[in-house]
């Protein structure tokens, strides 16, 4: 009985298929994979990557050692990926000045932003943060779709440590 699992759906980022053929008391010893655009395989277990977005019918034909087959057709959908993009609205300032960044990101439903000091991290679309350190600091955004399809966008600041005036 041949069947299959797959995890993975966005363009571009590998979907994985996992076989789960079932020939006992036989053993399953070939395999072979039609993913719907062109592409084929004979790994057990194999990963592809689909280069445009829409509906495929996979196919997977399975072998036993005694030579009887079995068919499986799945149909699966690979999505978009959204396009992360940001700008601060500096790139340097000093301990306690406020950044702001405004998210440029598009067919996004979520972010994750890291501010690259350890600590700091955000989930709103256009965050403002505050180094209390003094450094160059890498800001990483990830930008997800409905769809658990991910792209990262990354840009750094400058925070100075203003200095000590004596009286």
């Amino acid at each position: 009985i041949a069947d299959f699992n797959a995890s993975g759906f966005c363009i571009n980022e590998g979907t994985q298929f996992t076989d789960s053929s079932f020939a006992n008391p036989d053993t399953i010893v070939s395999w072979q994979w039609y993913f719907g655009d062109g592409g084929i395989s004979f790994y057990e277990n194999p990963g592809h990557f689909f280069s445009s977005v829409g509906d495929f019918g996979v196919y997977l034909i399975a072998t036993t050692n005694h030579g009887c087959k079995d068919t499986v057709i799945k149909m699966i959908t690979i999505n978009p990926v959204p396009m992360a993009d940001f700008v601060p609205d500096k790139h340097v300032a000093l301990t306690g000045d406020a950044f702001y960044f405004t998210n440029n990101s598009s067919g996004s439903s979520g972010w994750s932003w890291y501010f690259g000091d350890s600590t700091g991290t955000s989930v709103a679309q256009h965050p403002e943060y505050t180094y209390s350190n003094g450094g160059t600091f890498v800001i990483m955004l990830i930008a997800e779709n409905d769809f658990n399809c991910k792209d990262t966008a990354t840009d750094s600041v400058i925070v100075n440590v203003p200095p000590i005036v004596p009286n």
